[in-house]
């Protein structure tokens, strides 16, 4: 299904963070014992799914309730790099 898309459409986009939203929302919740694996194999990709949530926030084509759990989720990402870099 994703091929249909295009990589660089709105929909795509949107598959892909909300993807990795549930992933980042998954291993989160496991625990600060995850914050290392997270912080090494993550940030780069954490920077480019924010970037793109930031992009897509501005337009009015993301509901309200979507952009609550995209700013939750950066909260919980900023709180745990914090906890891991310290």
């Amino acid at each position: 299904m994703y091929y249909l898309i295009g990589i660089d459409t709105y929909e795509f986009q949107y598959i892909l963070v909300q993807h990795y939203r549930r992933f980042l929302e998954d291993v989160i919740n496991i625990g600060t014992v995850v914050y290392p694996v997270l912080f090494k194999y993550s940030t780069n990709n954490w920077i480019i799914c924010r970037d793109l949530m930031l992009k897509m926030m501005a337009s009015d084509q993301i509901s309200q309730s979507v952009k609550e759990d995209w700013n939750k989720l950066s909260v919980k990402m900023t709180h745990a790099i914090k906890l891991y870099v310290k």
